[in-house]
Formats: structure tokens, C-alpha cells, sequence
């Protein structure tokens, strides 16, 4: 028996091992781009723009489930999920012009992983979070076909997400929990009801005590097509990303399909669909993604107006990028109070106050000195912390390259060092979007090292 028979053979034996789960991959459009957070801020505005896809609902502060399930139109291809997902809008940064130009997304995919048969279904209403911070999150963003940037200014802070290179396609992903506790449908800062499996390369590894419940594992991706490079920020002025998630399913319905569908995926997989039980839009499905960009514009809804909606202000081609925690207007409504329940850091760990601009001198109108100091007194661990900062610090024009780096992070230069390190911006894709990830490869590899060893 040669070599590459035993390779084979340990192969085959590590896939019947390891190839348990079932996936799901659905595609959207971006559905519009508001200041709001219907899982964080149900009466007023959010403190960043976040990038929505998903049901064509009001998106207003106060949507809810009930809102999703009566929606019409939906950007993506199921029929069924009437979901919401968001993450912070990015943003290309003009240091010339001083312009912030919303990036344009060419086209977003959710994944469903989960064991067939031993998965709960997202109860109705439910929400959670998933932080970059966290590294269980897996936030990343792969460069292909990285060239040097071309833009007239190529001049930008050091990034621990965004490369300064040009890249054909820049695709991002971050990963939501997959263990939920049972109870509830929201915790103050969207993270804590739910929990990361206990082994880090294992993303349907053991569920905690504390989360002992698997729901499937979303993992969230987004692509940029002909990334410029140069200068790039998130709206929250993060160096990492954080996604939303908001269930709009009828769980009966979904845990029909978690109980029945099973195809063998290992992890996200760009070529399985349970296209049987599931109405896909764009049936029949077939793999690629220029198939997707072709059949995905047909089944768009209506434009939301957002400024007609949920709030007049400009989100694209500003020279500040709008923010500020319950302030700016909300048409229809006078703007209220977070909720109490809610705190306001979408970081695990951070206590270092975000700006959401690169280079502006004017401070954002609207806040007086109370509420600043108010908003300050927040606790380092509470959720979202980084929306309480409503001020740009002014910049004179001869440290424009140090007010870069320090306005569009959050982070000390150590801790963007640490974690790029931890989450740096380059990892194997697939060209569908499914990620390579390295501890899988490391795992494979030791398998199929013993499983040779043993069958020599």
C-alpha cells in the first residue's frame, strides 16, 4: 500500500469523524445604511451608522419582531428568514478632501452551522451580539490579490483590521455565539444570554453550564470588491467589527429545518443550502459569486427612505461621520433615554474612549456639558461605549498623521499590535467566502499524521 493510499485513507477517516455539521448559506444585499440599533436603542438613535441587511423593515429604533414577521420584501434569498444583521458602516476616508465615503458592499452571506437533530431554534424576538474583542469571534478580513494602493492619498493610520493595500476583494467575517442560556431572548449588552463553545477552534465544540443550549452558529461574512486601500474606518472608530443579530424566523418553522436538513459540512460551506427545505429566490442554487451578484438585484425590495423614516441626517460623503448616543432627530419621536436595561460597549474588554471620525476639527453641535459628563461615568465593562463619545478632538493641520492614527482607534498602539496579531488581516478564502481556518488546518493535519502512523 503506497503513500498517497494511506493519505486518503486517513483523510476518509478523519471526514466520517469530523463532518457532523450542516450548513446553510444565505446572501444579501446591504438593505440601507441608518444611524440605529433596534437590539441596543429602542427609543432613540444609535451612536454610529450601522450597514443593515435582511427583512425590508422600518429599521426605526423601535422595530420589532413582530415588525420583521410583517415586513414585505427582504434583500436576501430566503423567504423564510426575515432576520436582521448589522455591523458598523465603512467607511473610505479622503485625508484631501476630508470626505468619508461609505464603502460599498458587494454582497453579504450568512452561514448556519449546527448539528442536526442536537440544535435549538433562535426562539421568536431573539437578538445577540458578537464582538471582535472577543477572539472566539474569529473577526478577520482576508486580502485578495493584495497590490499597492493607487489612490491620489494613500496616507492611513495603522489598522488592526483594514490593510493598506489595494486588495481585488476584501472579505470580512465575525462569528456569533453558538450557546445560549435557555432563558432569554436579550441581555443588557446583547452578549451575555449566550456564549462561545469551550474550545476555540471548535465553533459547535461543548456549550459552558452557564449557556448549556446550542443554536446554530452564525458566521457573518461581507466583501468589499476592488478595495482601494489606503485610509478605511469603521463608523464606531473600532479597529475591530461587531455584528448584530436579530431573529426573525418562526422558531417552529426553523427547528423543523434544524431537525430534518442535514448535509456534511465540516463548517461554513459555499455549496450546501438545504435547498429542500428551505424556498430559496434564486433557485435552482448553484456556487459562485458572480451567479450571486447576477441573480441577487432582481429580488431586491423597494429602497428605504430612511431620511423620510428614521432620520434626516446625511450618512454618506460627510466630512463627520454622524454619532452620538440618543441625540440627533428621529422623525416622528422626541428623542428619548437609552433604556435601562441597556448599557453601551460593544467591547469585551475596552475602557479606552472610540472617536468615529479620522480628521475633523469641528465638534459635533447638539451635546451640552452634562450630558457629556453623564454619558462619561459609564462603566468600562457596559455595552457599547464607544457610542457615548459624540465629540471629535480638535486637530491642527501640522498633526494630521498622529490625529489620524489616534482618532481612528479606540486602542493603544500596543493593543492594536496585540490584536493583529490575534486577528490580523489576512486569511485563506474561498472564493464563495468559506473560511480556511488555520486551528482547522492544524487539527487536520496532526489527525492524519497519527491516523499514518498508525495504519503503517
Amino acid at each position: 500500500m503506497d503513500v498517497s493510499t494511506l493519505f486518503i485513507g486517513a483523510c476518509v477517516m478523519f471526514c466520517m469523524q469530523h463532518a457532523q455539521a450542516t450548513s446553510i448559506k444565505m446572501d444579501y444585499f446591504p438593505l440601507a445604511h441608518v444611524r440605529t440599533d433596534p437590539v441596543l436603542h429602542t427609543s432613540c438613535l444609535s451612536g454610529h451608522v450601522h450597514t443593515f441587511y435582511g427583512v425590508n423593515a422600518s429599521l426605526r429604533p423601535e422595530t420589532s419582531y413582530e415588525d420583521m414577521r410583517q415586513a414585505k420584501g427582504n434583500s436576501g434569498n430566503v423567504k423564510e428568514n426575515k432576520s436582521l444583521y448589522w455591523h458598523p458602516t465603512i467607511y473610505m476616508y479622503d485625508p484631501d478632501s476630508k470626505i468619508y465615503t461609505i464603502a460599498p458592499i458587494a454582497f453579504a452571506s450568512a452561514y448556519y452551522v449546527f448539528k442536526t437533530g442536537q440544535t435549538r431554534a433562535f426562539p421568536d424576538g431573539f437578538q445577540m451580539i458578537a464582538s471582535g474583542r472577543n477572539t472566539k469571534a474569529r473577526a478577520n478580513a482576508g486580502c485578495v490579490d493584495p497590490t499597492p494602493c493607487t489612490r491620489t492619498n494613500c496616507a492611513a493610520p495603522k489598522h488592526a483590521f483594514f490593510p493598506s493595500t489595494a486588495c481585488s476583494e476584501l472579505e470580512m467575517e465575525i462569528t456569533f455565539p453558538s450557546c445560549w442560556d435557555g432563558k432569554n431572548l436579550n441581555s443588557s449588552n446583547g452578549m451575555d444570554h449566550v456564549a462561545y463553545s469551550l474550545e476555540a477552534e471548535d465553533v459547535l465544540g461543548t456549550c459552558p453550564p452557564s449557556h448549556p443550549i446550542a443554536i446554530p452558529h452564525i458566521e457573518l461574512f461581507f466583501r468589499i470588491y476592488d478595495y482601494k486601500g489606503g485610509a478605511y474606518v469603521f463608523s464606531d472608530g473600532e479597529q475591530l467589527p461587531h455584528a448584530d443579530y436579530f431573529s426573525g424566523w418562526n422558531a417552529t418553522f426553523l427547528q423543523s429545518v434544524l431537525d430534518n436538513c442535514k448535509n456534511p459540512s465540516f463548517e461554513s460551506s459555499p455549496d450546501n443550502w438545504c435547498e429542500n427545505h428551505l424556498t430559496f429566490r434564486d433557485a435552482p442554487k448553484q456556487e459562485g459569486d458572480k451567479i450571486i451578484m447576477t441573480k441577487l438585484p432582481g429580488l431586491q425590495p423597494e429602497k428605504l427612505d430612511t431620511q423620510s423614516i428614521v432620520t434626516p441626517e446625511e450618512v454618506d460623503n460627510v466630512k463627520t461621520i454622524p454619532s452620538g448616543e440618543c441625540l440627533g432627530t428621529l422623525v416622528g419621536a422626541t428623542q428619548g433615554t437609552p433604556r435601562s436595561a441597556v448599557t453601551t460597549t460593544h467591547c469585551v474588554d475596552c475602557t479606552t474612549p472610540t472617536s468615529n471620525t479620522i480628521d475633523e476639527e469641528d465638534e459635533i453641535e447638539n451635546e451640552n456639558e452634562d450630558e457629556e459628563e453623564n454619558e462619561n461615568e459609564t462603566e468600562p465593562e457596559e455595552e457599547d461605549e464607544e457610542e457615548n463619545e459624540n465629540e471629535t478632538e480638535p486637530e491642527e493641520a501640522d498633526e494630521e498623521e498622529n490625529e489620524i492614527k489616534n482618532n481612528a482607534s479606540g486602542v493603544s498602539e500596543e493593543d492594536k499590535d496585540d490584536e493583529k496579531n490575534k486577528n490580523g488581516f489576512t486569511t485563506e478564502t474561498s472564493d464563495s467566502g468559506a473560511r480556511i481556518n488555520p486551528l482547522t488546518l492544524t487539527s487536520l493535519i496532526g489527525i492524519i499524521s497519527v491516523s499514518l502512523f498508525h495504519l503503517l
